[in-house]
Parts: C-alpha cells; sequence; structure tokens
C-alpha cells in the first residue's frame, strides 16, 4: 500500500515474521463498536482490530489472502 493506501498492483509479495506476546480473541454476541472506549486504542494502534475483521484478515479471500 502507498501513503494514500490504494494498492500497488505491481508491488512485490512481502511476508514478515512477528513475534508477539498474545492474540485476545474476545467473542460477543452483538456487533461491538471500540472506537467508542478510549481504553481499548482501536483508532490509534493499527494492530487491534475487532473479531469480524481479524475473520477477514485470516480469510483465503481476505487482503492477506489468509
Amino acid at each position: 500500500m502507498c501513503l494514500a493506501h490504494a494498492p500497488l498492483y505491481d508491488d512485490q509479495e512481502n511476508r514478515q515474521t512477528v513475534e508477539v506476546g498474545a492474540i485476545v480473541l474476545a467473542l460477543g454476541n452483538e456487533v461491538f463498536k471500540p472506537a467508542e472506549l478510549a481504553a481499548y486504542n482501536y483508532d490509534t494502534h493499527p494492530n487491534v482490530v475487532t473479531s469480524l475483521e481479524f475473520e477477514r484478515i485470516l480469510s483465503a479471500s481476505g487482503p492477506y489472502q489468509g
């Protein structure tokens, strides 16, 4: 992605290994709006995602192809 977040169609594949301390998956029964609670830092940390966003990330048809 470029600075404007537009896809770069001639970009090469780039795989990264990232070491993390934890992945937290908390399921709920209704859609949660994390931006409403500042404590989650959803708007300031790109690695904080909702379960729906995480599902899309893991999907074979998602932005990272699983």
